[in-house]
């Protein structure tokens, strides 16, 4: 819901702005010179023409840095995703800090990113008294039907450190093998297990240790928490002592 969230902040500004009616019950904006957007949308896609998707995203954040203002309004969307992670985190954190630092009067920008590296790396200062971290809140809800999530659509403080790709992905119909898989590789990922555990868990996890790893695969929530870690040590410590075994062997 965050990039719906955030084109709403931009349109209810456009229509204060030509005299409309606002879908608030109150509102305070400012004067607002012009809005930038860096948004993906299939408008965009077709004006863009043969230019990249990153080539375009790079485009639309040279203006923000160009030709803002205080009173601008700047959209930003998950900038950064078009490259290399390493590359995207960084070029997002070096924007980021730009408007931080900004002298004098900083824009007013809205940021959405699931690169929380930028906040927990220090990659950017906080806290700051320009920085305000927000994110849309989400519970968990055990009924008849199960264990699942419930998407409130509303935002609240504080940073989230917890993405649900995977449960979005089951919720979609992605097959549950490919979303039990996901989940394995990336609690394994997490764990900085040693590289050839983790390369024989990721290469072979359907091979000869899937009969193992498979209900500890199930088992595994999409926020692993002590139990689940501990489980997937268990199983990693197996898959290792195999290895070694085998490399032993030959």
């Amino acid at each position: 819901g965050k990039s719906v969230y955030l084109k709403q902040v931009a349109v209810c500004v456009y229509l204060a702005h030509v005299g409309s009616f606002v879908p608030a019950k109150e509102a305070t904006i400012g004067t607002t010179d012009r809005i930038f957007t860096r948004i993906v949308s299939r408008g965009t896609a077709v004006a863009d023409g043969p230019c990249s998707s990153f080539s375009s995203d790079l485009e639309d954040v040279k203006a923000m840095l160009r030709y803002s203002t205080e009173r601008s309004l700047l959209v930003i969307d998950e900038f950064g995703k078009g490259t290399v992670a390493a590359d995207g985190i960084a070029l997002l954190a070096a924007v980021a800090r730009r408007f931080l630092n900004e002298r004098g009067g900083c824009p007013k920008v809205f940021l959405s990113t699931h690169f929380t590296e930028i906040l927990e790396d220090g990659l950017v200062p906080q806290p700051h008294p320009r920085l305000h971290l927000s994110h849309m809140a989400v519970e968990s809800v055990d009924d008849a039907a199960g264990d699942h999530l419930l998407f409130r659509f509303k935002v609240q403080g504080g940073l989230s450190r917890t993405h649900f790709a995977t449960y979005c992905a089951a919720r979609a119909g992605v097959p549950a093998e490919v979303t039990a898989r996901a989940r394995f590789v990336l609690a394994a990922m997490k764990q900085k297990l040693p590289q050839a555990v983790l390369q024989r868990l990721l290469l072979h996890g359907d091979a000869a240790e899937s009969a193992r790893l498979r209900p500890v695969l199930r088992a595994l929530p999409d926020d692993v928490g002590p139990c689940g870690i501990a489980a997937l040590r268990a199983a990693v410590a197996a898959a290792g002592k195999e290895t070694s075994d085998e490399q032993a062997a030959g």
